[in-house]
C-alpha cells in the first residue's frame, strides 16, 4: 500500500515535470517565432525606408532595382505580432506595407512595358542635360533654376504632343507623390516595439 502510494506520487510528480517542461518548450518556441517574425518585418521596413530615402535624395526611380518590399512579410507574420502592438501601431504598419505594395505594382507595370521604361530613361537623360546646360549658361538676370525650369517646361510640352504610351511627366512624378505619402516606421513607437520584439531580451507580454 505504501509502495503503491509512493509510486503514484512519483508518477504524478513526473507527469507534472513533463507537463511543465512541455509548456516551457512551447513558450520558448513561441517567443522565438515572435522574435523571428518581428525581425523579418523590421528588416523589410528598413529596406523599404532606405530605398525611399535613396529615391527622394537622387530624384531617380529605376523600376528594375527600386522595389520596396520583397514578398508579403507583413501579411505573413502580423498574426504573431498583433498582441504586442496597439491598434494605432498596427494600422500604421499595415498602411506602410499597403503603400509600398501599391508602388511596387506601379513599378511592375513600368517594367512590363520596356518601351515605356526606355522612354522614361531617355526623358531623364535629356532633363539631366538641360539641367547641366542651364548651369553653364551666362545669360544675365536669370538663375540656373529659372533657365532649367523654362527649358524643362518647353521640352515636356513638346513631348506631350507626341503619341506615346505615357505622359512624360506622369510616371516619375506620380511615384514620387506616392512616396511622400509613406510615413516612416522605425522612428515611431511601432518601430520601437518591432525593435524590442526583434531583440533577444524583449520583455514578456501576453502570448497567445
Amino acid at each position: 500500500m505504501v509502495i503503491s502510494n509512493i509510486t503514484d506520487i512519483i508518477t504524478n510528480n513526473l507527469n507534472l515535470v513533463i507537463g511543465l517542461s512541455a509548456y516551457a518548450v512551447y513558450r520558448l518556441e513561441r517567443r522565438n517565432e515572435i522574435k523571428k517574425s518581428a525581425t523579418i518585418v523590421l528588416l523589410a521596413v528598413r529596406q523599404a525606408e532606405r530605398t525611399i530615402s535613396t529615391v527622394k535624395e537622387t530624384r531617380n526611380i529605376d523600376p528594375r532595382s527600386h522595389r520596396l518590399v520583397r514578398g508579403d512579410p507583413w501579411s505573413t507574420h502580423n498574426h504573431l505580432l498583433a498582441d504586442h502592438l496597439d491598434e494605432d501601431e498596427l494600422e500604421l504598419i499595415d498602411q506602410f506595407f499597403k503603400n509600398c505594395t501599391l508602388i511596387d505594382k506601379m513599378l511592375d507595370q513600368l517594367c512590363s512595358h520596356p518601351q515605356v521604361h526606355e522612354r522614361v530613361l531617355e526623358i531623364q537623360r535629356i532633363l539631366c542635360k538641360i539641367a547641366y546646360d542651364s548651369t553653364i549658361n551666362s545669360e544675365p538676370a536669370t538663375t540656373a533654376q529659372d533657365r532649367y525650369q523654362k527649358s524643362k517646361d518647353a521640352f515636356l510640352g513638346l513631348m506631350e504632343k507626341e503619341e506615346t504610351l505615357i505622359n512624360p511627366k506622369d510616371p516619375q512624378e506620380m511615384l514620387r507623390a506616392r512616396l511622400t505619402d509613406i510615413l516612416p516606421i522605425t522612428t515611431t513607437t511601432a518601430g520601437s516595439q518591432l525593435k524590442r520584439l526583434a531583440s533577444r531580451w524583449w520583455q514578456r507580454r501576453r502570448i497567445r
